[in-house]
């Protein structure tokens, strides 16, 4: 079994979902007491999101390029950044490592078309939406990307649950609680 790098801590509460994610998959394909074998680097939402802010990307690219870097050497035989928005920086960090970058864009195209979808949705931070970083790469794969109206980016994801997300007080949020629900069954579905 492969070791698998995880930068989080974007929020820390949603690298919790990748963490748990990964390890019933895992289960459920193996069986028994089979869990992902991993490294976790957490990174300070804070500070990346200040960077965010401000447009500094290069900020932004060298702190996930450090946390890349430390996975790699603890052993990771692989890297996956646990958050859409960041992905903006998804190519820095891949030429700071030797290790693959398993790029979400890549990941979610590849499901889309097992399935056979060709038009996926995509909603998410107002950031990840109005910006074309994750919808081209969607769209490398042949597949149609929609994204909310510009005017409705910030309706589609309300601060509050924004912040309820990113603080760690979303366990108790329906949207939450769906999202767990369809992620323990395999079930893909949207992440703010």
């Amino acid at each position: 079994m492969q070791t698998i790098g995880l930068v989080g801590g974007m929020s820390w509460e949603s690298s919790a979902a990748y963490y748990e994610a990964l390890n019933r998959g895992v289960e459920e394909r193996l069986g028994g007491f089979h869990s992902a074998r991993s490294v976790l680097a957490s990174v300070d939402f804070a500070e990346v999101t200040t960077l965010q802010e401000a447009e500094d990307w290069d900020g932004v690219a060298a702190i996930l390029r450090d946390a890349a870097q430390s996975v790699e050497r603890a052993g990771a035989d692989f890297l996956m950044l646990c958050t859409t928005t960041f992905h903006r920086v998804a190519e820095q960090v891949q030429d700071a490592v030797a290790i693959p970058l398993l790029h979400l864009g890549d990941v979610v195209a590849e499901s889309c078309k097992e399935q056979g979808v060709e038009t996926v949705a995509l909603l998410g931070t107002k950031f990840a939406m109005s910006r074309t970083f994750f919808t081209d790469r969607i769209a490398s794969h042949g597949l149609g990307v929609l994204v909310p109206e510009a005017g409705h980016h910030d309706e589609s994801q309300p601060d509050h649950l924004r912040r309820a997300w990113c603080t760690g007080r979303s366990s108790t949020t329906p949207a939450v609680r769906s999202f767990r629900s369809s992620a323990s069954r395999g079930t893909p579905a949207p992440v703010a």
